[in-house]
């Protein structure tokens, strides 16, 4: 079993200061999620149908779960991206059709036979995980707190001993660093005129010498990719499993701006 314990941290500062900042951490909490094996459990807890896991985090100090339970345990709410869709958090809803909408797989099937519908928006909402090396996080929480500004924000250290063979070495280069935070933003509204958040946020992890996923939309213009991911190394691999092209190239398969 896999006991997980959270703290919630205000820093030290003056008694009026801590006040303001308690009052904010209980609107706004940050939590340390911290897991270790035990070999009996008093209890064990379900996220799977109609509990879940984020907002069991304010609740509780401690908690059990099955290790296979916390490795998934934010999948059944897509994390939290269940929060788009208010009624998937009612009690009563999950219990009638949890079964059919919550998790990974069923969201992805609705949302992929809810396309037509979907793409009446502007814009899809944020739904992405960026990498930041550890020495810059700080600049990119002063950045993220002032601007974009969505909770929860799921923070994940991620140990890169060596980069992967699909980045470019130019830019693994600048990397400096073998530990990054995995900064997961899932569910932020995008829908201003005025501002494209995926693009701003694209746009700073770079800047921070970062690199994010390709789940969700991409702006790079085609000289951009490449600088970022290792054209040759693609080329290779394409050129011995589709040597007579079926299939579009990276750039073309992921670039959804």
């Amino acid at each position: 079993m896999m006991e997980t314990r959270w703290s919630v941290r205000c820093p030290k500062k003056a008694a009026s200061t801590r006040r303001r900042a308690a009052r904010r951490l209980q609107r706004q909490p940050e939590v340390l999620c911290l897991g270790t094996f035990v070999e009996r459990a008093p209890y064990v807890s379900d996220y799977r149908w109609l509990d879940i896991y984020y907002k069991s985090t304010r609740a509780r100090r401690e908690d059990y779960l099955s290790a296979e339970d916390y490795c998934f345990r934010y999948d059944t709410a897509c994390h939290w991206l269940t929060r788009t869709v208010p009624p998937l958090e009612w009690t009563p809803v999950r219990f009638a059709v949890g079964k059919l909408f919550l998790g990974s797989t069923n969201l992805i099937r609705w949302s992929t036979r809810l396309a037509p519908l979907l793409a009446l928006k502007k814009r899809p909402d944020v739904v992405v995980d960026v990498f930041v090396p550890s020495r810059r996080l700080r600049d990119f929480f002063e950045w993220y707190r002032r601007g974009l500004a969505f909770y929860p924000l799921w923070l994940v250290p991620y140990r890169i001993p060596t980069p992967y063979p699909w980045i470019a070495p130019s830019h693994a280069a600048g990397f400096a660093d073998e530990l990054f935070i995995d900064c997961a933003v899932y569910g932020k509204r995008n829908g201003d005129p005025a501002v494209d958040w995926s693009q701003m946020l694209e746009e700073q992890t770079y800047a921070l010498g970062g690199i994010k996923t390709l789940i969700s939309r991409n702006h790079h213009t085609p000289d951009q990719f490449w600088r970022i991911y290792d054209k040759d190394t693609y080329d290779a691999a394409k050129s011995r499993v589709d040597p007579h092209h079926l299939f579009g190239s990276p750039y073309e398969t992921f670039h959804r701006p």
